[in-house]
């Protein structure tokens, strides 16, 4: 099954009806489709950059123009002319008039191994509205900001061994977003969806040992399944500050030893599923300031050696299992009530010298017996209340 990302707002995306069509496509194609705005009083430079031969691929840009054909590493500007189309005229939500033209890219023969959309220079503008490709293998990288894209489907395709530092940044309008489930094995995967539009995300699988941090900061993604990452060997900050996010299903990071700020400032989180924590070592500030967030579940905490202001502002979290924990910890202000404190003194471990767990002003504090709290201090814990 794909990696489907669908609107997560109450009202469904639905394409405006002015827009050009957009033919069907399978992943059997080797084909790209993008509606272009062009408007009336802006520049409209449409640009391509295709790299890693031997390919070849013919361009149309849909405005009636002699073809482009591309078969080295190049980049390819288009400028349309707005009176040239006899598409629609549309207004934007600005009050700017604008029509589409699709362009359609066609790989004739060979491997084309990135597609950058947009430019990183000044060239080029970000009218891009829509696009839906088949390729494979292929990486996509969207090269400038490009606000006003709400719709990405790739039906086929990998990372396999490239770089995708800031592949898909700066669509916050974007709205659906579809891609293949697994990403392969990327070299690296940095700051991919940072500022990704108010969408619900599907399972996703990065594969091998490879550094992914800051996947999804400062995003407006509501919901995102199963995280498999079990190979990654550094998972730093990936949703950090994601204000929208609602709930996050399981969690694999079983070979990730620092797991710093992993959901800091998530304030609206209210779910997660089970963490697999086979390696982590350091939880500084991982939950930091997550109000809304209820329930705290990871596999192993025995090789963890740091936490730090990991669970500040938890003020609604209920329940924790941290198995095998041996380092002095905070659970300030939290929600739990004597059940869920009990818990957590079962699930510690028992360290070598003495630690410290401080459970103050929790609403079952004042509940635990002596009985309870003999529970962790039998095991070398002193017990803060």
């Amino acid at each position: 099954m794909d990696m489907y990302i669908k609107a997560g707002s109450p009202d469904t995306w639905v394409r405006p009806g002015g827009w050009v069509d957009i033919p069907s496509i399978t992943s059997a194609d080797t084909k790209f489709y993008g509606v272009y705005a062009v408007y009336e009083t802006k520049k409209n430079n449409a640009t391509l950059s295709f790299q890693t031969t031997p390919f070849n691929v013919t361009i149309n840009w849909g405005d009636g123009t002699p073809n482009d054909t591309a078969s080295t590493n190049i980049t390819i500007t288009h400028t349309y002319q707005y009176s040239a189309l006899t598409s629609p005229i549309l207004v934007d939500e600005y009050g700017q008039n604008y029509k589409t033209a699709l362009v359609t890219i066609t790989q004739n023969s060979g491997s084309l191994g990135k597609l950058i959309i947009g430019t990183t220079t000044e060239i080029g503008t970000p009218n891009w509205l829509d696009v839906v490709m088949s390729w494979n293998p292929l990486v996509v990288q969207l090269g400038k900001s490009l606000p006003i894209l709400q719709r990405f489907i790739q039906y086929t395709g990998t990372w396999q061994g490239n770089n995708v530092n800031q592949y898909m940044v700066s669509i916050p309008s974007c709205r659906v977003l579809q891609l293949p489930p697994n990403f392969g094995t990327p070299a690296q995967a940095v700051s991919v969806f940072t500022y990704l539009g108010d969408c619900e995300v599907g399972d996703i699988t990065v594969g091998g040992a490879i550094s992914i941090n800051s996947m999804f900061t400062s995003s407006r993604i509501r919901k995102i399944g199963n995280i498999n990452f079990s190979a990654a060997t550094t998972t730093l900050s990936i949703f950090a500050s994601a204000l929208n996010l609602r709930e996050v299903g399981n969690v694999n990071l079983a070979a990730t030893p620092n797991m710093t700020s992993l959901f800091s400032a998530c304030i609206n989180l209210l779910k997660i599923g089970t963490i697999t924590s086979t390696s982590v070592t350091n939880i500084n500030t991982m939950f930091q300031n997550c109000y809304s967030l209820k329930e705290v579940t990871f596999t192993n905490c025995a090789l963890i050696t740091t936490v730090s202001n990991t669970f500040v502002g938890c003020y609604s979290l209920e329940n924790i299992r941290v198995p095998g924990l041996v380092v002095s910890v905070n659970f300030i202000d939290c929600a739990m009530e004597r059940p869920a404190l009990v818990q957590v003194f079962n699930d510690l471990g028992t360290p070598g010298t003495t630690r410290t767990i401080t459970v103050t002003r929790n609403p079952g504090s004042a509940d635990l017996t002596a009985a309870d709290i003999l529970i962790a201090t039998n095991k070398n814990w002193t017990v803060t209340l």
